[in-house]
C-alpha cells in the first residue's frame, strides 16, 4: 500500500498507525502533493486507488493520472457532493462506472454529508 499526503503531520500519524498495527512492512507513505506525485508516475500500477480530496475536489491532472494508471477499482470519498459529481464525470469519461454510492452522516443535524463512491472499470 502506498499513501500520498501533503501534510507532513498526517504522514507521521499514518506511519505510527501502520507500526502500531504491525503493517509498517507493507505500508509506504510519501509526503508530497498528490497531483504532482501522480504526474510523475509512469510505470506504477495499483489494483485500487482511494482518494479523499479537500472540499474543492480533486484536480483534473490527478484524475487523468488515475485513469492512466488504470486501477480496477477507485474509491472516492468526498465531503462535497457537488465537486465529487464534477470529478466523477472525468472518471466516467475514462471508462469507470459507479458501482455503489454510500452517504455517511458524520455531522448529525447539519446539511453536511460524506459520500463514498465505489467505481470499477
Amino acid at each position: 500500500m502506498t499513501g500520498v499526503e501533503k501534510v507532513s503531520d498526517a504522514v507521521g500519524c499514518a506511519r505510527r498507525n501502520a507500526r502500531a498495527n504491525e503493517l509498517d512492512d507493507v505500508c509506504h507513505f510519501i509526503c508530497a502533493d498528490a497531483t504532482d506525485w501522480m504526474a510523475e508516475q509512469q510505470r506504477t500500477t495499483f489494483d485500487t486507488i482511494v482518494l479523499d480530496p479537500p472540499r474543492a475536489g480533486s484536480t483534473p491532472e490527478f484524475l487523468h493520472g488515475v485513469a492512466r494508471i488504470a486501477p480496477k477499482r477507485i474509491v472516492y470519498i468526498s465531503c462535497n457532493p457537488t465537486t465529487q459529481v464534477r470529478d466523477l464525470a472525468i472518471l466516467r469519461e475514462a471508462g469507470y462506472h459507479v458501482q455503489r454510492i454510500t452517504p455517511v452522516d458524520l455531522f448529525p443535524h447539519t446539511k453536511h454529508v460524506e459520500t463514498v463512491v465505489s467505481l470499477s472499470k
